[in-house]
């Protein structure tokens, strides 16, 4: 193979022991070497604060020969490689990029809940925990050395074949959980990954990853691999409430040591998704700026070599073998995660056409993997272990045989939630039905399914789910009154269930029954009443009476519980209770309406009545009444009575003859009373009468005496004389009497001898 030259191309002025270049660009073999063939003629480094490496104000030409524009380095080549191009990298250059990329700090939120399901030692021992803990991470050491890390992974493999690497990273990141309230955890965490260097080779010129840093083709990048699923560091923690303790490097013999190792081992799931969020930072970054203008450039052969007695990352450059084509790979995913779920792990398939070739993934904007090949099936699988809780996405760059890199990463998303939902029921204990309300919460904050099972002696009878999110109300129906007991559980999205919550409830189905003991005829004279009421109830002697007085105006208006009247309630502690209705007006109807309901909300029916008020006596006097009989000795007594509220038939007379049996009968036409009296001994009698109306008023009381005297009628007198000693008094009377029956003996004696003669 004939060599032509050894170019020396300074990009990056660090400190070097002969040479001013930290990278050397070798060509030989190259009989038609010319510069636009090769080299990016007249590149003005981009000023671009995601470039740390870039010029300000300067650019710099890449020499070829013994030109005087610039100065050249003349080398010659004293081991010959295999291809043509040769770039040699120290590793200090990697070492010093990679740092100069690291930031000071990166800011990174975990959700309460994630992090405490983990490690509930925080929770238990913070009283008001935070919504979130929020880490911060820098750099604070790092070295990269030659070496390969020796361990098997997961599937069996060992590192070295999962991520062929020459070098290796050791780095220390410093970090610091905040919880508020000068509640911090500083922990110093150590891991080893290994890393590599690759060339971008791929169409367009310009590739953006997540729009943060320009790669061009050609470009020489770092790329961290992974031995394991995820990133399992050692590390060192200091609790605000503890003294500092060694976790990571443990080996303890002791069983109450266990419990600590056990804190190391849940730590770490937290730590590696931190420092993975780190890394992305560093991943991906270019180590030199692009120089190369043939596009298919592919690394073919890497190894370690010597430079100006440092350790250096030798990289040959040939061509593809591949005719280069502007289109990106064409991948899908085959299988993913279900939108939400509760395991800490989950599979992925991806399918790609047959020019993709390999594929890199990345969790939650964290570093990307290794280029994953297919497997055996044709598929692109791989697995995400140790998920927190909480959003999740998962992008996936492909790359096919051409070089070609997906323009954008194709990104799915799910959700990880291991904690069941939060229920609570508040159930009415005693109601006509089952009433209350439910509420869940859940952290994807999707409907959640509770089922409800309603149970009665032990028994089923029925069951029925709701679906919601929130607080939602409930009123269902159940077939008879009774004790029931009511079971609630909640299952989210994920499938994890709350705890069963127990609800024993009275169903009361039978209305309440009231009667008014006393309720009140239809005319009543009291200016107030106290209407007695009796509830009857299947569960419970209490309950609420509702009731309404309105006064009657007109039939047609006259109805219950509207504006026109005045509306109560009462509360019935007893089976018997009081209604008070005060201020009743003379002369006036009113309308009573009550109805009943319980506790369970069962109404009975309403009953109604109405009164009227009647203060005014009836007017009653005896229009007929015999003062002295001499000679009928049966007579009548008429008694007349009138009111103006009442109908004669509703009035009552009573009437009082100190000769009771001399009655013979009575004869009542509307307002008058006649009262026959036959076989009247020649006696004194008294006679009284009063009369009662309906609403119990009473009228005038009447009283009056009479004699019967027929003396005359038995000596073969006259007819008879009837006196009316109206205007007499009883002395008046017996004078006249005694005068009368003198002077009937002195004439009778005359005449018989006047008729003798």
């Amino acid at each position: 193979m004939r060599f032509f030259r050894i170019i020396f191309v300074i990009l990056f002025l660090f400190p070097s022991h002969s040479f001013p270049a930290s990278f050397l660009l070798q060509f030989q073999g190259i009989s038609d070497f010319q510069e636009s063939r090769y080299f990016q003629t007249s590149f003005y480094p981009e000023i671009n604060a995601y470039l740390p490496f870039s010029f300000f104000g300067s650019y710099y030409l890449f020499c070829v020969g013994n030109q005087e524009s610039c100065q050249s380095y003349y080398v010659p080549i004293t081991e010959p490689f295999e291809l043509p191009v040769r770039a040699i990298l120290p590793l200090t250059i990697i070492q010093e990029g990679i740092r100069r990329y690291a930031p000071q700090k990166i800011i990174f939120e975990i959700p309460s809940d994630s992090v405490y399901e983990i490690l509930p030692e925080f929770k238990d021992g913070l009283k008001d925990f935070p919504q979130k803990i929020i880490f911060d991470a820098r750099l604070k050491d790092m070295s990269i050395t030659k070496g390969k890390i020796i361990s098997q992974t997961p599937d069996g493999r060992s590192c070295d074949e999962k991520f062929p690497h020459f070098i290796k990273a050791d780095m220390n990141l410093e970090m610091s959980a905040s919880m508020g309230g000068g509640r911090d955890i500083f922990i110093d965490v150590f891991f080893t990954l290994p890393i590599t260097v690759d060339l971008i080779s791929w169409i367009p010129d310009i590739r953006y990853i997540f729009g943060e840093m320009p790669l061009k083709r050609s470009t020489l990048y770092t790329v961290f691999g992974r031995c394991d699923y995820r990133i399992k560091p050692t590390f060192y923690y200091e609790l605000p409430y503890s003294p500092r303790m060694v976790i990571g490097q443990i080996k303890s013999k002791k069983e109450s040591l266990q419990g600590v190792l056990d804190f190391d081992l849940r730590l770490y799931k937290v730590l590696s998704y931190v420092i993975e969020s780190f890394l992305s930072t560093l991943d991906f970054r270019p180590i030199v700026f692009p120089i190369l203008v043939f596009p298919l450039a592919d690394i073919k052969k890497s190894y370690m070599v010597k430079f100006d007695q440092d350790d250096a990352l030798a990289l040959e450059f040939g061509d593809k073998g591949v005719v280069g084509l502007a289109d990106s790979p064409s991948i899908w995913f085959s299988k993913s995660p279900y939108r939400v779920i509760a395991s800490d792990f989950a599979e992925i398939k991806v399918g790609g056409d047959k020019d993709t070739l390999e594929i890199s993934f990345s969790l939650d904007g964290g570093v990307w993997s290794e280029w994953i090949k297919k497997d055996k099936d044709g598929f692109f699988s791989f697995v995400v272990t140790d998920l927190l809780q909480g959003a999740h996405q998962i992008s996936i760059l492909g790359r096919n045989i051409y070089g070609n890199i997906n323009e954008e990463p194709i990104s799915i998303g799910f959700f990880v939630d291991r904690t069941p939902p939060s229920l609570d029921v508040r159930l009415l204990p005693y109601a006509n039905r089952i009433k209350g309300r439910i509420s869940a919460k859940d952290n994807f904050q999707d409907n959640i399914k509770v089922e409800m099972i309603v149970r009665k002696d032990g028994k089923d009878v029925f069951k029925k789910t709701f679906s919601f999110l929130g607080e939602i109300e409930i009123s269902e129906d159940v077939p008879e009154s009774g004790l029931y007991t009511l079971l609630f559980q909640g299952k989210d999205s994920a499938g994890n269930s709350s705890e069963v919550i127990y609800r024993n409830v009275i169903i009361d189905r039978v209305p309440p029954k009231i009667r008014v003991v006393n309720q009140p005829p239809s005319k009543i004279n009291l200016e107030q009443i106290n209407l007695l009421i009796e509830l009857e109830d299947d569960f419970f002697p209490y309950g609420i009476v509702n009731y309404f007085i309105e006064e009657v105006v007109s039939e047609r208006r006259k109805t219950c519980f509207s504006q026109w009247g005045i509306s109560r309630s009462l509360e019935i502690q007893e089976p018997y209770g009081y209604i008070n209705i005060s201020g009743l007006e003379n002369d006036k109807t009113y309308h009573v309406c009550l109805y009943s309901y319980d506790p369970a909300g069962n109404s009975g029916d309403i009953i109604d009545f109405e009164f009227q008020i009647d203060r005014t006596p009836p007017r009653m006097k005896i229009n007929s009444f015999p003062q002295r009989i001499t000679y009928e000795i049966d007579q009548e007594v008429e008694i007349f009575v009138e009111d103006d509220l009442s109908e004669p038939d509703d009035i009552k007379i009573f009437f009082n003859f100190s000769g009771p049996k001399y009655v013979s009968r009575t004869i009542r036409q509307g307002n008058i009373m006649k009262i026959f009296l036959e076989g009247l001994p020649d006696l004194k009698f008294k006679f009284s009468a009063y009369a009662i109306d309906e609403a119990g008023n009473v009228s005038n009381f009447e009283e009056r005496e009479f004699i019967v005297d027929t003396s005359l009628k038995k000596l073969g007198g006259g007819g008879g004389v009837r006196l009316n000693c109206q205007s007499f008094d009883t002395y008046h009377c017996f004078g006249i009497f005694f005068l009368l029956v003198i002077a009937t003996r002195v004439i009778r004696p005359k005449n018989s001898r006047k008729n003798g003669t």
